[in-house]
């Protein structure tokens, strides 16, 4: 099948047109292993994330016979608690036992969390068909009422097949 368990995060970047996002995300991966990858990672955020927040998820395939020609997927798109607990699920509540922060909470309080060390396991993404080769997943957020830009980035994720 085509899983998301051997995902592997080759790059992650901020969105190049948001100078200084509202919630800022800062990650190292390291342990480049399809499937064995862990992270430190630190969240600031002035403002509680959760239902004030919508959060939208662009997925891309890389095409075949050119590099950086990208395809559309498909667009997801909900506030911030139903798209953590619909489509993370068991991989967000990894991420927030990791950040000291109790599984299943939402909204997240205003804050800085941390995570070190932390070893992402893919195949706990709720969400799990996804095609082989490199995909381009570009996650914004806005406020729900102002429509302001909270934060944006963009990953470039390669999915091995097993």
């Amino acid at each position: 099948t085509q899983s998301a368990e051997n995902f592997l995060i080759e790059s992650y970047e901020w969105c190049k047109n948001l100078t200084n996002p509202t919630i800022k995300v800062y990650v190292t991966f390291k342990d480049f292993i399809p499937g064995h990858q862990t992270i430190d990672a630190n969240l600031s955020t002035p403002i509680t994330m959760g239902e004030n927040a919508v959060l939208r998820i662009y997925l891309e395939l890389e095409a075949k016979l050119r590099r950086d020609r990208w395809v559309h997927l498909i667009t997801l798109e909900d506030d911030f608690c139903r798209m953590a607990q619909m489509y993370f699920g068991e991989f967000w509540y990894d991420l927030e036992r990791a950040a000291a922060v109790l599984p299943r909470t939402c909204p997240i309080q205003r804050g800085n969390y941390h995570i070190m060390n932390h070893k992402l396991n893919f195949a706990k993404l709720k969400l799990q068909t996804f095609p082989f080769g490199r995909l381009r997943v570009t996650m914004l957020m806005q406020d729900k009422s102002t429509k302001n830009v909270l934060c944006c980035s963009i990953g470039i994720i390669a999915n091995y097949a097993p």
